[in-house]
């Protein structure tokens, strides 16, 4: 997923005007995401930069098998990647980065200890985070080393970076 997160970025970084108005009226933004993640993954199987992809897939697990938002083949190897938003601007419900960070349903861990359970190479397991607006590198930092010892297998291998941008796509790889 590395490979293409350039593409990612430059797909949903223009679409400023939807992240502000998702936090402005307290919309549950994941649909939307997935949808247009849809899209681009299909814009990039025809461009041939990814080999295939499904969505909203089941694979094999320690126990059986787990849903997953999306299996990705990219040069013959799959990846298997889930999709979070962290918004922490909600006009009604703000929420500090922690809290997604913390053991509650909403919680990036309940995904992160999904994807743990998921037979498949651990750099080949990831999710996509987006956080809006732009936390600062010192409190993504924080918030990543907050994780369980459980969950320490996953790194954050985008840099928050550039200021100037309204939201933060990490990719979190385990």
């Amino acid at each position: 997923m590395q490979s293409i997160v350039k593409e990612i970025n430059e797909w949903f970084l223009p679409k400023r005007e939807h992240f502000e108005s998702f936090a402005q009226n307290d919309v549950l933004v994941e649909p939307w995401l997935k949808t247009e993640m849809l899209t681009l993954l299909e814009l990039l199987k025809c461009g041939l930069v990814i080999d295939d992809f499904e969505s909203d897939c089941m694979v094999a697990a320690d126990k059986g098998k787990r849903k997953v938002d999306f299996r990705v083949v990219i040069e013959g190897e799959a990846h298997v990647c889930g999709i979070r938003a962290a918004c922490t601007s909600m006009v009604r419900t703000q929420r500090p980065l922690s809290h997604y960070f913390s053991g509650h349903k909403e919680s990036l861990l309940t995904d992160l200890h999904r994807l743990n359970e998921i037979r498949a190479d651990k750099d080949h397991r990831c999710l996509v985070v987006f956080a809006y607006p732009r936390p600062s590198r010192q409190h993504w930092r924080a918030a990543m080393e907050s994780l369980p010892v459980n969950l320490a297998n996953w790194r954050c291998v985008t840099d928050v970076g550039r200021r100037n941008e309204h939201v933060f796509i990490g990719l979190c790889i385990g």
